[in-house]
């Protein structure tokens, strides 16, 4: 499990420096731009939160409950689109702000509505496919759920996040967060409207073809996750039994085809 540990750390990365994450990217700079220090953090703490959980067990969830695929994407969209409302117009930060307060004093620009932002980026946040992601999507849809699934899709996802992080605080610095606070009532407005932005775009479905119009230019790093030991722990992963043998067997020619012309 510490081979596929790392290998899945090293492989969030990469998609985090993938067109896969385009889509979000806007999200993620938009909401780290304003706020305290703690912003940044805490879309990133809720993404990687969101990812993990949301990965492992919306399947079984929706299945359970009967409810659509789609269902959770919505749901995120339609918060992603609230918070850019709120940024946009006080008085809906007020009203949406209102449960935080009385819950733990959160203001929708602290901490509070950055997790809740990054919880809906996490839930929005589809990788590019790869031997280990597509292992733990097989996990979830069979509903056989590990220790070691959580852990490696919890590293998977602290490595994208960690990515995001650094994009996300690089953002910050090149702003000038002096700049930022005194521009504060003209630059909420132009964030809130790029988060409403993206939102109606994701509603539309218009960033899920975003990824295949861009050059994958991330495959040659991907190697390592077909290594031979990383194989052998997927194939753990999913309670199959280590591949020892990868050469084919030489049958001979194969036999003509018979009896078809019906």
């Amino acid at each position: 499990m510490l081979v596929l540990t790392g290998v899945a750390f090293v492989a969030g990365i990469v998609t985090a420096l993938s067109p896969c994450i385009l889509p979000i990217l806007p999200l993620v700079l938009a909401g780290s731009a304003t706020g305290s220090g703690r912003r940044p953090f805490a879309i990133v703490a809720g993404l990687v939160a969101s990812f993990t959980a949301f990965t492992l067990a919306a399947t079984a969830l929706l299945s359970a409950l009967g409810l659509p695929n789609d269902l959770l994407r919505n749901i995120a969209i339609a918060a992603v689109f609230v918070v850019g409302l709120g940024l946009v117009f006080p008085r809906i930060a007020d009203v949406v702000a209102r449960p935080f307060r009385a819950a733990g004093r959160w203001a929708p620009t602290e901490a509070g509505g950055g997790f809740l932002l990054g919880a809906s980026i996490g839930v929005l946040c589809t990788p590019c496919a790869g031997p280990i992601i597509a292992a733990i999507a097989t996990v979830a849809a069979t509903q056989r759920f590990s220790f070691s699934a959580v852990v490696i899709t919890l590293s998977y996802a602290l490595g994208v996040g960690l990515v995001l992080l650094g994009v996300a605080l690089a953002a910050r610095r090149g702003f000038g967060l002096t700049a930022v606070r005194r521009k504060a009532p003209v630059i909420r407005p132009l964030l809130g409207t790029v988060l409403v932005a993206v939102a109606v775009v994701m509603l539309l479905g218009l960033d899920l073809g975003l990824r295949t119009r861009i050059p994958e230019y991330t495959r040659a790093f991907q190697r390592l996750e077909r290594a031979n030991a990383v194989e052998d722990a997927i194939a753990g992963l999913l309670g199959n039994e280590a591949v020892e043998d990868r050469t084919l067997r030489d049958f001979g020619p194969a036999p003509e085809f018979e009896g078809i012309t019906d």
